[in-house]
């Protein structure tokens, strides 16, 4: 295949997926596929490349340092060594001995220049530098730039950079890619879906191809189709939301307490995005459960001057006005250097002191170690929430923010301070909903490879406390098992705690069905998983009151399959890349060939190709009708606060998916600070009681 640059020395490598995969009949499953890899190149080039200092926004190159003037004095080991040995660590590179043999081995680490770094050479010290002119009669052109550890670790072999080449390979499964390696990496790989196809269909033919050439295929009568299978699919319409409408409330009585207020929504077609100060003519949308901005500050991380936050605040406020939503002036404003993590902490102390509603923090950019410090002082410490903004966002004086991002900002701001944004409207609310349900969703995160003896998986589990299906309740717990498990190992008694919370939240009223989304579940571990949570789910239910026998619905929810779906006629797609329309729906052919599952593409794909969300039913005694089942499904990627748009998989299992990766950021920050211990530990396991705090 071919391959595409990447900054950082990294490239990416393109090639084919192919698998047989049955579903109606057996099929063969072609898709792209992406690789990253390193670069080929020589040593010094990758050296200048790692260590290049990104340029000041995107349309300015990067500023690569130069290892090859003045004998190689630029290399500042206190500066560079550190991030070149994570960046080289585990790779394979090819050493060229002066005389041109050649070897290959792995890299351990990053040592002193050839001039300082001294080894024992029969029996006496010698420099690097004089070995090579001893050995090889060859004098070192750059002595100052630094030696790598090549091969075995108990062996000293210390090899001069400028005799290196980097060898072109895949990248390690146990490295992890930069962030903006990473960013570029999907840039390049979102491909229209036309353009996919073309590449799918070039695969296929060489596929097909293949089996028409093979004489064991031929005695066994295998052939494979050039062309993809069409099949019909359906298109749900998207659901009506509802608002509250302003205008309503100020000209009708509030009568017994009814607001009717309360309107619905219609979204636009094609689906899958609205926008909630376009309603119907005449009304003035609010949230339906407002909590104004009142009791705030501001900690700024930035160094931003007095007119440019006073311009955001009134940007703020401006943006909050059209949607009747307050955002009154902050209590006051302290300054902090991001560079010092104790002034940080002060900072942020000084203002949890006077037990603000609200902490808006401000930031040059993203920084993990304050992010994650600063999320554990206010979730588990304070108990205050908080709202990072990165100075990108906020603006100026002279350029305001932009309306969508500070709208986006309310529908956060308003979420963790309790409130609820939208919900599906009454007239089509799935009738499941109509009795007292709980939905909940679970999602366990793993640690990134470099970190698995370190770190333990976490699971979340999010639990519905209303009749609308727009306040979750939330678990963590983290699993330490040792090894990678998907299985949520205290199912039994997290269900229990839930459970109690939605009896108290409903007036002692128990639900009636339990729906539950998993996600992140592949299928070789369906059967385990069923056996193990909803055997947990059960005994929940009968410790609450002997005779509690709620029926259950237990879906799962996958996003890592190969399965794309592309309109016969790209005429038929939606959205500037044209792919399928929101609410598309494949339920058959290609799915289970017994049990009931189905792909749902619920959400508008902005970048490349719409990826289908896989959903699998794998215990219902509810008996839901399949159309309900997908109606429901479709009509909870509405409900996500966050954004108005409907999402790629049902709200619970997304607010699962963010509570646990929160629980990940606070456990980071005990691992940054030395502070995971069992305590500590336990303590991220206890009931956080800020509402929402991991949108």
């Amino acid at each position: 295949g071919r391959s595409i640059d990447l900054p950082g020395g990294k490239s990416v490598w393109f090639g084919f997926f192919q698998s047989v995969s049955l579903g109606w009949k057996p099929m063969v499953n072609v898709d792209v596929a992406n690789k990253p890899a390193v670069k080929g190149c020589d040593f010094i080039s990758y050296m200048e490349e790692v260590l290049s200092i990104p340029g000041r926004g995107r349309d300015y190159p990067p500023q690569k340092p130069n290892f090859r003037i003045n004998e190689g004095r630029n290399w500042k080991p206190e500066l560079h060594k550190y991030k070149l040995e994570r960046d080289i660590k585990g790779l394979k590179i090819r050493y060229i001995r002066p005389d041109e043999q050649k070897r290959e081995w792995r890299c351990n680490r990053v040592l002193e220049s050839p001039r300082n770094l001294c080894f024992e050479h029969e029996g006496e010290a010698m420099s690097v530098e004089d070995y090579f002119l001893h050995a090889y009669k060859y004098k070192l052109k750059y002595p100052f730039l630094p030696c790598i550890h090549l091969g075995s670790v108990q062996k000293t072999f210390y090899i001069p950079v400028e005799l290196c080449q980097m060898k072109a390979q895949a990248f390690p499964h146990s490295k992890k890619v930069g962030e903006d390696e990473t960013a570029q990496m999907i840039r390049k790989t979102a491909v229209t879906p036309k353009e996919r196809k073309e590449r799918i269909e070039n695969s296929l033919r060489n596929i097909s191809n293949t089996f028409k050439n093979d004489e064991y295929a031929k005695e066994f009568g295998l052939s494979v189709e050039g062309v993809m299978s069409q099949i019909q699919a359906r298109v749900y319409d998207p659901p009506h939301l509802a608002y509250k409408d302003l205008a309503r409330m100020e000209n009708l009585p509030n009568v017994l307490g009814l607001t009717p207020a309360i309107i619905p929504f219609k979204i636009p077609h094609p689906g899958g995005k609205w926008d909630m100060t376009k309603g119907p003519k005449g009304s003035k949308l609010s949230f339906i459960d407002n909590r104004h901005l009142k009791n705030w500050a501001i900690l700024d991380l930035a160094n931003l001057s007095k007119e440019d936050i006073n311009a955001f605040v009134d940007a703020l406020y401006a943006e909050g006005d059209k949607i009747g939503y307050q955002v009154e002036y902050q209590s006051e404003v302290v300054k902090a250097n991001m560079n010092s993590m104790n002034h940080v902490y002060q900072a942020f102390q000084k203002l949890c002191s006077k037990r603000p509603d609200m902490i808006l923090v401000f930031t040059r950019g993203k920084n993990a170690t304050v992010y994650n410090g600063l999320k554990y002082e206010g979730d588990i410490v304070q108990k205050i929430s908080t709202q990072f903004v990165q100075q990108k966002n906020i603006g100026s004086k002279k350029f305001s923010a932009k309306p969508a991002t500070l709208h986006n900002i309310l529908l956060k701001i308003n979420s963790k301070l309790g409130g609820t944004n939208q919900m599906l409207h009454t007239s089509n609310t799935p009738s499941i909903l109509q009795r007292p349900v709980i939905i909940m969703g679970a999602d366990v995160t793993h640690p990134a490879s470099d970190f698995k003896n370190t770190k333990p998986s976490i699971a979340a589990i999010v639990g519905s406390m209303d009749a609308k299906a727009s306040q979750f309740l939330c678990e963590i717990r983290l699993q330490n098992t040792g090894q990678v498990e998907e299985m949520i190992s205290s199912m039994e008694e997290v269900t229990k705690k839930l459970l109690i919370q939605f009896r108290n939240k409903n007036l002692g009223r128990k639900p009636e069905k339990i729906i539950f989304y998993r996600d992140g579940v592949s299928e070789g571990q369906f059967l385990i998983v069923l056996n193990q949570e909803l055997a947990a789910i059960r005994r929940a239910c009968v410790s609450l009151e002997e005779d509690y026998n709620p029926p259950i619905t237990y879906i799962v929810a996958q996003k890592r399959h190969k399965t794309r779906l592309f309109p016969v006629n790209p005429k038929d797609g939606v959205g500037k890349n044209l792919n399928v329309p929101p609410g598309t729906v494949v339920d058959h052919t290609i799915t289970h060939p017994t049990e009931f599952s189905f792909f749902l593409a619920s959400h508008e794909g902005i970048q490349g190709t719409t990826k289908p969300t896989s959903y699998h039913l794998l215990w219902d005694d509810a008996d839901m009708k399949p159309d309900d089942i997908i109606k429901m499904t479709y009509y909870m990627c509405h409900t996500y606060a966050r954004c108005e748009r409907s999402v790629s998989y049902p709200a619970p299992t997304y607010y699962a998916h963010l509570a646990a990766f929160r629980a990940r950021v606070h456990h980071d920050a005990l691992v940054d600070t030395n502070r995971d211990t069992r305590d500590n530990r336990a303590r991220l396991e206890e009931e956080i009681s800020l509402a929402n705090y991991f949108m």
